[in-house]
């Protein structure tokens, strides 16, 4: 349980990043448009640090996804390792009394909890391998233009956050 409570703390603080990068983007957006009249490459800058912003708050959110992953995959493991345990005493219990079928399907019961364990572990590794972003003038200038048509939805048009169904972690 000790894992899983570090994670929680972890992803406590990946909550409160988060909240910082929404708010370094709201703010880089306005300054972007208060700079578009009058200094053209430095608008452009500005525009730049808030796509940066959003790629770091994109990398942040599947950081976040994947360490709520792996909280699940913990509780998993110590429920499939209770379950493996039950099995394996069942089908000693059923091999002293001689009863071999029940025998043979608890101990494939078990060998395939013990597959679909690692299943779950290298889908696991699969899912925490980060993706990256590439930016080109054209991407740019349309994250000015939609900074022009609306500065207080940059966040939403910029990045699209997935939303974890879960509970909040409890520490």
């Amino acid at each position: 349980m000790e894992a899983e409570d570090q994670l929680g703390r972890l992803i406590q603080q990946l909550d409160r990043r988060e909240e910082a990068l929404h708010t370094t983007m709201r703010r880089l957006g306005g300054e972007a448009l208060q700079l578009k009249g009058s200094d053209r490459a430095r608008c452009r800058h500005k525009v730049l640090e808030h796509r940066r912003a959003a790629s770091q708050l994109e990398r942040l959110v599947t950081y976040k996804d994947t360490v709520m992953q792996h909280v699940d995959a913990l509780r998993n493991t110590e429920l499939n390792k209770t379950l493996i345990s039950a099995l394996q005493e069942s089908s000693k219990t059923l091999k002293s009394m001689g009863i071999v079928e029940g025998v043979r399907h608890a101990e494939a019961v078990v060998s395939d909890v013990e597959q679909s364990m690692a299943q779950a572990q290298e889908l696991t590794s699969v899912l925490g391998t980060p993706m990256g972003l590439g930016l080109t003038d054209d991407e740019l200038d349309a994250e000015l233009g939609l900074l022009e048509e609306a500065p207080c939805i940059i966040q939403e048009e910029s990045v699209s956050v997935r939303v974890s169904m879960r509970e909040p972690m409890k520490s």
